[in-house]
């Protein structure tokens, strides 16, 4: 079953769940550690369509340094790398620039990198650290 857990549905491991195996057997001639590893893998892909379960992407919340005239670029990015816009502000020590605040899937940060460092031609940077979590959809996950 910690096999069968680690590779999970679409293989993304599963994680706040806990296994009670109440009953098995095992015949000399019938049983490899094959045959039940195919076993459990059979009986969490049930298990999991049962229960519901649910695919969570980690979301990341920004702070984008970049000089102000480069900042309204950055709402299209943003929404088209599936993060949400918070707003900007000026920079409260570095005049001419803003501090534009997003929410981000972290599968995108390596995109942003790249559309800030040509938005912004090498100007701007970012810091990202985890916020929450939310429900992923699986279509988006084989894109990335």
């Amino acid at each position: 079953m910690r096999e069968a857990l680690a590779e999970g549905p679409h293989g993304h491991r599963v994680v706040d769940v806990s296994v009670t195996l109440t009953d098995g057997k095992h015949h000399a001639v019938d049983s490899s550690d094959f045959a039940f590893r195919m076993a459990a893998k059979a009986v969490m892909k049930e298990a999991m369509a049962e229960a519901g379960a649910l695919l969570l992407a980690p979301i990341a919340k920004l702070r984008i340094h970049v000089p102000s005239i480069y900042a309204g670029g950055l709402v299209p990015i943003i929404s088209g790398l599936k993060g949400q816009v918070l707003g900007f502000e000026g920079h409260p020590t570095a005049a001419g620039w803003d501090v534009f605040r997003a929410m981000l899937p972290m599968m995108a940060l390596d995109d942003l990198s790249t559309a800030l460092a040509s938005s912004a031609r090498g100007t701007g940077w970012f810091v990202a650290e985890f916020d929450h979590y939310t429900q992923a959809r699986v279509e988006d996950l084989a894109k990335a």
